[in-house]
């Protein structure tokens, strides 16, 4: 008696069968697929998504060439270029975790950064997106570091660009859309903490520290 109660008072996946923390961002928008929060401080968005189709991640996540691969090509179909595409698996479970970070140009100039954690299921997936864009004065965080590796002597001006200085991070010989470049390194991110990437790549760290799967998802059919 008690395992057929159990089997049909089992819950089905919903937005907020997953829950993290998100400390200091307010919310704006609620409904049965996304909640969105708003940076108090940046112009920068927090979403959850929950999309109830089977995911459209065409490769296996084991095969990271070909997942980079497949980002590359959507992001630079928008002038876009990567700038991190990583696979984790959620603490204590066997959830994978995809992480992407993708620059797109706006206009009329500044870039602007889309961070994202989706965790893909068999039928269904969930969405945890960061963006943030560049405001008021643009390019210093490139303008300071150019100066400093020039300095140092570890990149070289070139005669309509700076040798050295733009590259896919996982395939050199990509020269489609906006390339990742030197100052967008992670090591850089603690000097300028107003940054749009730094608030991406931070805010990504402290979701997927906090992130928290409910039953209905640790039993759910893995991607």
């Amino acid at each position: 008696m008690d395992f057929f109660k159990k089997l049909f008072n089992r819950k089905p996946p919903a937005l907020h069968s997953l829950a993290f923390d998100a400390p200091g961002w307010q919310v704006q928008e609620t409904n049965p697929k996304k909640q969105v929060w708003e940076h108090p401080g940046h112009p920068a968005m927090l979403s959850l998504h929950f999309f109830d189709v089977p995911p459209d991640i065409p490769v296996r996540l084991e095969d990271q060439p070909a997942l980079q691969g497949h980002y590359r090509s959507l992001i630079s179909s928008q002038h876009g270029g990567l700038v991190e595409v990583a696979v984790g698996v959620l603490a204590n479970t066997r959830i994978p975790v995809v992480k992407t970070i993708f620059k797109i140009p706006r206009q009329p100039r500044g870039m602007g950064y889309i961070g994202s954690l989706t965790l893909p299921f068999r039928q269904f997936s969930y969405v945890v997106k960061i963006q943030a864009e560049e405001a008021g004065m643009t390019g210093v965080r490139e303008a300071v570091i150019a100066d400093k590796l020039i300095r140092e002597g570890k990149i070289a001006p070139g005669e309509n660009n700076i040798l050295g200085w733009s590259a896919d991070p996982y395939d050199r010989g990509w020269k489609k859309g906006t390339l990742m470049n030197l100052a967008e390194r992670d090591e850089y991110d603690p000097l300028f903490p107003e940054h749009p990437l730094t608030i991406v790549r931070e805010g990504l760290k402290a979701v997927y520290a906090s992130l928290k799967p409910g039953q209905e998802l640790l039993r759910a059919e893995r991607f």
